[in-house]
């Protein structure tokens, strides 16, 4: 099921304006991401004539699927967009934007880092117990959509002897206090060999590719942004887009975009607006931490390879929680094993896991070098983080301001990332220090580590059987009989997990209840 992340790029089949005019659609998709694809995966199972149309505001990006892990970076930071503007009533705070989308056919599946962890029911504090049930039946589907399997279990010449060491070293954690699982890290990746090793990561745009070339009755319209569902009482009619206005007929619209995109649409459709949009706003906030430390005591045997430019790579999920709020985060906790003198090309490890810059490797050999991304839950409860409409401009805006329970939390994460690190070498660990820019004894201060950016924001439209919330449990938006609403947005608090593999999971459960009743919640 599950396709190569760099196979060879051949441009989907895209449908012009004026044919999609013609045609009496079953569904309108809006966005082309991994909602898009658990959604059109789902359904085709279920209905193969089913007539569907793709929306995507983006053009497919031909060279992504060629590009260099460094290349693709910097490619993902020049392309992305930010529509709205970021307001904070606390100028020293240390966020200061939100990441914004990238326009491309699979959207920031391009360059996602593929984890894929399953939350436990404790961890969806404030979810409405169907939506729970339902995620534990389709998780499983999700993940052998986006082919996720943990890394121990991937057969190849990746992750072996280090991730089996460090698995070990990690076991006693349950010691510290906030920590509450360690896992092998889930992944969502296919089989390729490459000169970037054995696995790469899963891509929506080849698994859309297959689809829209094997099924006539899917069809891909890009380069189209939608501004506007047109509402005939509670029911959308057409959508107003940049080529043209699209009549809707009898199609079911889906918006499976990014979470803040599908906010602006509902909100620029919705006169007045539904109660509750926009009025909460989670997200993650990041800490990124490197260290190192010599291959010697337990770690000798990486020092002794005799091949210096084999890699070998390890990574973790490491959940926890503040003891004080019960708020969660969790450490994704990658490595690499550098042996001899020469500096290895690290290519292999981009492409897969986040990694050291090189002039962190310069002096690095004989290290395993480790590479820490924390995130950590934004309260979902602070009545000061919202997403609004000046209806005046139109402009969007999104209002965020840390408040002591996300500083708590901040605080206990970056804490305790540090003493599981102290735990893996306590004597001999040193820290990158940017500021001097070498590596040192010491944890690195507050300023280096803490990230300027949330990442998954969330919440803005959650789901629940009350009333008040802007979204039901059947999806549809309250207002918009036949609009139905996928992705982050739907989340009623964010825990700490990567969402991607729960939104496909959700997606593929909205399929079966548009065409499968006994589904319904």
């Amino acid at each position: 099921m599950a396709t190569s992340s760099t196979s060879v790029s051949i441009k989907p089949t895209v449908s012009g304006f004026n044919d999609c005019i013609s045609e009496d659609f079953d569904y309108i998709v809006i966005g082309s991401s991994f909602c898009a694809l658990g959604f059109v995966e789902q359904l085709l199972k279920n209905n193969c004539t089913a007539k569907m149309l793709i929306i995507e505001k983006g053009s497919y990006c031909s060279d992504i699927e060629s590009l260099s892990p460094a290349d693709l970076g910097e490619k993902e930071k020049k392309t992305e967009e930010q529509s709205w503007k970021f307001k904070t009533a606390d100028e020293n705070g240390i966020i200061k934007e939100v990441r914004g989308v990238n326009c491309y056919v699979g959207g920031r599946s391009s360059f996602w880092k593929a984890w894929c962890p399953k939350p436990t029911r404790e961890e969806m504090t404030g979810w409405p117990g169907t939506v729970i049930k339902l995620l534990d039946d389709y998780f499983p589907r999700a993940k052998e959509l986006l082919s996720v399997k943990n890394v121990d279990k991937i057969k190849g010449d990746q992750f072996n002897r280090l991730q089996e060491v460090l698995f070990l070293q990690l076991q006693p954690l349950h010691k510290f206090t906030a920590i509450t699982r360690v896992e092998n890290a889930p992944l969502a990746l296919v089989e390729r060999n490459s000169e970037y090793g054995s696995h790469q990561k899963f891509s929506v745009v080849d698994s859309l590719r297959a689809k829209i070339k094997k099924f006539d009755n899917v069809k891909l319209l890009t380069e189209c942004e939608v501004s506007k569902i047109i509402m005939d009482q509670d029911k959308a009619s057409g959508l107003v887009t940049s080529k043209g206005t699209l009549p809707l007929g009898q199609a079911k619209l889906i918006l499976a975009m990014s979470t803040l995109p599908s906010t602006i649409l509902t909100l620029n459709s919705l006169s007045p607006a539904v109660h509750g949009i926009g009025t909460r706003f989670t997200g993650h906030f990041a800490t990124y931490i490197f260290a190192r430390v010599p291959c010697e005591g337990n770690y000798a045997a990486f020092a002794l390879d005799p091949l210096p430019e084999h890699l070998e790579l390890a990574a973790f999920y490491i959940a926890g929680v503040s003891e004080k709020s019960r708020h969660q985060f969790h450490i994704q906790l990658n490595a690499v094993s550098i042996a001899g003198n020469e500096k290895p090309n690290l290519d292999k490890m981009r492409h897969l896991l986040k990694t050291p810059k090189d002039e962190m490797i310069e002096t690095c050999h004989n290290h395993i070098v480790f590479v820490c991304a924390t995130l950590g839950q934004v309260d979902h409860n602070n009545p000061n983080n919202q997403f609004y409409l000046d209806e005046t401009t139109g402009q969007q805006f999104l209002h965020f301001t840390a408040n002591d329970t996300d500083k708590e939390l901040w605080d206990t994460m970056d804490r305790t990332t540090f003493q599981v690190l102290e735990h893996l070498s306590p004597n001999q660990i040193e820290y990158w220090n940017s500021d001097f820019r070498k590596w040192q004894e010491g944890r690195p201060p507050k300023d280096q580590i803490q990230h300027k950016s949330l990442v998954h924001p969330a919440s803005t439209m959650w789901i629940s059987n009350d009333a008040s919330s802007p979204v039901s449990l059947d999806y549809t938006v309250r207002g918009m009989d036949n609009v139905y609403l996928t992705g982050g947005a739907l989340w009623p608090t964010a825990g700490s997990w990567n969402p991607t593999c729960a939104m496909t999971a959700l997606a593929m459960h909205l399929a079966d209840c548009l065409t499968a009743p006994n589904s319904k919640l």
